[in-house]
């Protein structure tokens, strides 16, 4: 909808551009038949022996008036339009095409107001969709699951280490890029010196459970598992700086 508003504001203030253009050029024929003299106001025809040189030229010291001679002079060298001093709305023959061209310009912006206003609602819906506490609460949860699994030696060392990265993937791609999503959400609830604090515990806790799946890549289970747990610190540290109604 958005490239149709843009087309109607466009093409109406062409056309509204192209008609405003003849307001004070009427056609011999509204000059005719006009009930008022006008006054030329612009240098009409070409003069058959000097093309360079107009048929006929206003003077400011002394005006010329558009007679019925004068007019069919005009008429005998081919004009078509002239430009003269008054304004008539009667006269303008692109009148109605100008006034489409604003009744288009008010469709588009109202059109585009409606998009801008739905674009609107519905980043506000996403961002209502997010819950940063969840997303957090959520990540500490599968950790936790994540710990205990590997921790017990239920699996072999390479299904435990590849538990570990497989859930660490998990838990990046979803949970984590939820939160960090709500940031502009969490600015207008915390302020910005609250936000920093609690962004200082998430990145530690992002560091170290980048650590632990860096070494569980390494084949270093010891170390994924140490790093799993101070990982998972740094994150309820998170939480504990999240707003109860974030």
């Amino acid at each position: 909808m958005r490239w149709l508003g843009s087309l109607l504001i466009w093409g109406s203030l062409g056309v509204g551009t192209l008609a405003a253009v003849t307001a004070y050029r009427p056609s011999l024929e509204a000059v005719a038949a006009s009930s008022s003299p006008l006054t030329l106001n612009a240098p009409a025809g070409k003069d058959h022996q000097d093309p360079t040189t107009p048929l006929v030229s206003p003077d400011g010291d002394a005006p010329i008036v558009l007679s019925r001679e004068l007019v069919d002079r005009l008429r005998a060298a081919d004009v078509h339009r002239v430009g003269v001093r008054e304004f008539a709305f009667s006269r303008w023959s692109e009148r109605y095409w100008f006034l489409a061209a604003i009744a288009g310009l008010v469709a588009g912006a109202v059109l585009m107001r409606r998009v801008a206003t739905n674009e609107a609602i519905s980043a506000t819906d996403e961002e209502t969709k997010r819950d940063p506490v969840r997303a957090l609460n959520q990540a500490a949860v599968e950790i936790d699951a994540l710990i205990e699994k590997v921790a017990s030696g239920s699996m072999e060392g390479k299904d435990q280490l590849q538990q570990i990265l497989d859930g660490l993937d998990v838990v990046q791609s979803t949970h984590f890029e939820t939160f960090i999503a709500c940031g502009p959400q969490l600015i207008r609830q915390l302020g910005l010196s609250r936000y920093a604090q609690l962004m200082d515990r998430f990145a530690a806790a992002q560091r170290r459970l980048y650590r632990a799946w860096s070494a569980a890549a390494d084949q270093n289970e010891p170390e994924s598992l140490d790093s799993l747990r101070v990982g998972r610190a740094r994150l309820y540290e998170a939480l504990e700086r999240l707003p109860a109604d974030a």
